[in-house]
């Protein structure tokens, strides 16, 4: 197996193999003020808000749009390999994106 694929608590050993920091301590402190001001406070008009994008995601019929192009996103089925069957959401212009963007095809299951 590939030295990022872990069984049991293996995961522990393999992220403490790492050294390197990836982000400096002011990199850190700007994330975590940007989470913290852009959280809005609880309230009932959030949750409601909250709810409502919780069912329009899940609607099948809603649009949606490809968070890269702009252009309709389908649901698309894996036709072959382990995944077989199971749906997703993919970009509608797959493959023939414009060339200064990537495709959005990801594997996340569409209910």
């Amino acid at each position: 197996m590939p030295a990022n694929v872990t069984q049991g608590i293996g995961f522990i050993r393999y992220i403490k193999s790492f050294q390197q920091p990836v982000f400096s301590q002011r990199d850190v402190d700007v994330m975590l003020q940007a989470l913290q001001t852009g959280r809005r406070s609880p309230s009932p008009a959030t949750h409601r808000e909250h709810v409502q994008n919780l069912k329009r995601r899940s609607d099948p019929a809603a649009v949606r749009l490809c968070p890269k192009c702009g252009n309709a996103l389908l649901i698309r089925t894996v036709t072959s390999g382990p995944k077989a069957g199971q749906q997703f959401w993919g970009c509608s212009t797959f493959p023939n994106v414009p060339s200064d963007t990537e495709p959005v095809v990801g594997y996340r299951d569409v209910w």
